[in-house]
């Protein structure tokens, strides 16, 4: 006979008898929520919202001028899916989104959707070698691309991949370098050769096309995976996801705080940066609009899944604006600060030792996450998918953290930045958030740099505030009786600016390399190295 552990839904406190008998609370959240999942796809979530909210603006792009209404946006998503499939794609094959935001991203979206295509976002800064690693590795067939932006000029690297397009027929591409792609869709008003332009494939759509679009809603499965996120291009051991995210199920409060609720204006950076900012497009959020944003810019971007928690604080704050929370006490301000939120619903939580055991509640251990948002895997790695999702569903984060009792999350740090000094463990956002309490520092970036002795030593760079003279004896001064003796940083090092990579994070990679060159580190090493050896002798 089989069996099963089940959750109880009773708080740990009313279970007097395990907390007398000395048995720890482990570090495990999990809330069902009040109303079960719904096994909807994006697809039938668009025709709901299509006719719940047939003539509210779903979309407003100031940029372009364009304003789409729910039944509008439909309209045109099924317009362009018939057009894929009229181009002979079928629900499964891969399609490819290179660019800038804009309508017609928001509009493939939708339409890779309704025609249960898997859709790749590809990163707009990429350049031709990064987009060969993404196309390829994935087997994208068709490439939907913007003209230019500030930096870039799209068609020209693309050409360059596929200098082919000059002498083949659109549809009909046969590259070298990018072997399974067969068509390029440029979404800008200049005409290239071989390539469709983004209209052409909206009026390839036929009644019998619309027709087999809407058939569709009905075997495209909750399950089926829908996004590719790629988490690094070049890194050999980081390949793209196979996303389940939101098409899965859907929480229903959410849908009705979506419905009821109309976000402001975003406005930042024009590229997808896992928030909701984007240069010169003004969105009003209803529910289809803004579960894709959400899947888009949140739960995309998050391998680790701490935006799991920061989106659960977004609407919590809102929610609680609306009176439209229940039975969950709003966070504190100083848990806004200080936590990265409380657990989504229907997601299970855990923190876990390096056996994968339950550590106490309130102790640190690595995020291990079950449910609904978890990825299907890595794209044509099974061996990658094995090491980091259990045989049971539970996706390793790979983030240190701390579980509280109220249902709040605290990152301690990455798993893979832990700095190993002797037998001692040191997470590197520890020592960055000391600092940044620092009055005359504006930010702190700290890792781990080889160490004769101890194996690694802790390595910080900082930036202070203009005008300030603070020093190095002074910075370690500050640390004394705030954390250990092994936590307070060997090397400190000043810089007016951090190097940053191409999605504006500080890179620790080039602050390493050029901190290797340091000659006070080298010889502090060797001196190291000749004291061991005479010792030896």
């Amino acid at each position: 006979m089989w069996g099963f552990c089940g959750t109880l839904r009773v708080d740990w406190a009313q279970i007097p008898r395990l907390q007398d008998k000395g048995y720890p609370r482990p570090s495990y959240l999990f809330e069902t929520g009040y109303e079960p999942l719904l096994p909807l796809t994006i697809g039938q979530l668009i025709e709901w919202a299509a006719e719940e909210y047939a003539d509210k603006e779903a979309l407003v792009s100031v940029k372009e001028n364009v304003r789409w209404t729910f039944k509008q946006a439909k309209e045109k998503a099924d317009q362009l899916a018939a057009g894929f499939l009229a181009m002979g794609l079928n629900p499964g094959d891969v399609i490819a989104l290179w660019g800038f935001n804009s309508s017609y991203f928001y509009l493939t979206a939708l339409a890779a959707a309704r025609a249960g295509l898997i859709l790749a976002k590809v990163d707009p800064s990429n350049q031709a070698p990064e987009l060969r690693h993404c196309l390829n590795k994935v087997g994208a067939k068709l490439l939907i691309a913007a003209e230019t932006d500030v930096t870039q000029n799209y068609y020209k690297i693309i050409h360059s991949l596929a200098p082919e397009l000059d002498h083949c027929a659109a549809g009909q591409l046969r590259s070298v370098q990018l072997p399974e792609l067969r068509t390029v869709v440029m979404t800008g008003d200049l005409t290239h050769p071989g390539t469709y332009h983004f209209d052409q494939i909206i009026k390839m759509a036929t009644p019998e096309g619309n027709a087999r679009v809407h058939e569709m809603q009905s075997s495209i499965q909750p399950d089926d995976g829908t996004i590719i996120h790629y988490t690094s291009v070049l890194e050999t051991t980081c390949q793209p996801q196979k996303q389940r995210l939101f098409p899965n199920c859907f929480n229903p409060q959410l849908l009705n705080f979506l419905a009821d609720v109309i976000f402001p204006t975003f406005s930042g950076p024009p590229k997808w940066s896992g928030d909701f900012r984007h240069t010169g497009y003004a969105y009003k959020c209803n529910v289809a609009t803004s579960h894709l944003l959400l899947l888009q810019l949140l739960v995309v971007y998050t391998m680790g899944l701490q935006q799991c928690f920061h989106l659960k604080n977004l609407i919590q704050e809102v929610q609680s604006k609306q009176s439209l929370k229940k039975g969950v006490p709003e966070s504190s301000l100083e848990e806004t600060f200080t936590t990265i939120g409380k657990a989504m619903q229907y997601v299970e939580f855990k923190a876990v030792d390096k056996e994968g055991k339950m550590v106490p509640m309130g102790s640190p251990g690595e995020l291990w996450v079950r449910g609904y948002i978890v990825m299907l895997g890595y794209w044509g790695d099974d061996a990658k998918t094995r090491e980091t999702i259990t045989a049971d569903g539970w996706l390793k984060t790979g983030d240190q953290v701390i579980l509280q009792e109220n249902g709040h999350c605290r990152i301690v740090g990455r798993i893979k930045e832990a700095i190993i000094r002797g037998s001692d463990n040191i997470f590197p956002k520890e020592i960055e958030d000391l600092f940044i309490n620092h009055p005359d520092i504006v930010d702190a970036q700290v890792f781990g740099v080889p160490d004769a002795h101890w194996g690694e030593e802790v390595c910080l760079y900082i930036r202070t505030r203009k005008g300030s003279d603070v020093t190095e004896e002074h910075l370690k001064a500050y640390c004394k009786g705030k954390v250990a003796e092994f936590r307070i940083p060997r090397y400190i090092r000043f810089l007016d600016d951090f190097p940053r990579n191409t999605t504006g994070k500080v890179d620790k990679k080039i602050l390493k390399e050029q901190f290797l060159q340091d000659k006070e580190y080298k010889e502090v090493n060797e001196q190291i190295l000749r004291k061991l050896i005479g010792d030896k002798d």
